[in-house]
């Protein structure tokens, strides 16, 4: 697999999960995405996606049918330059794996 394919692969498999989102809880990628802006103003430091998404859902934001939803949200923000990679963190909810750190652009 070359480059070009894993992220049309990654781009589309990130539309379903949102498209999915959406279907079941309707404007849940769009709450997302303001919830996920507001913790970026309350959170100056380095963040896994594991600990923002629990910070959205602790203030009222519904689970979605996936937390593969959440995939397409970072990379809007990413896009937008709100956020960046800055390091590598760990996930506990799979078993302490690694996964991106953010921090706010």
């Amino acid at each position: 697999m070359n480059a070009q394919t894993a992220i049309a692969e990654r781009d589309a498999g990130m539309a379903q999960a949102q498209d999915h989102a959406e279907a079941v809880i309707p404007h849940w990628p769009e709450w997302a995405y303001l919830n996920l802006r507001q913790f970026l103003i309350s959170n100056g430091g380095g963040f896994t996606s594991e600990q923002a998404g629990d910070w959205c859902h602790d203030r009222g934001l519904p689970l979605p049918p996936t937390r593969r939803a959440w995939g397409a949200v970072y990379v809007r923000l990413a896009k937008e330059g709100a956020i960046v990679q800055c390091g590598i963190g760990r996930a506990l909810r799979r078993h302490n794996s690694i996964c991106p750190l953010w921090r706010r652009a």
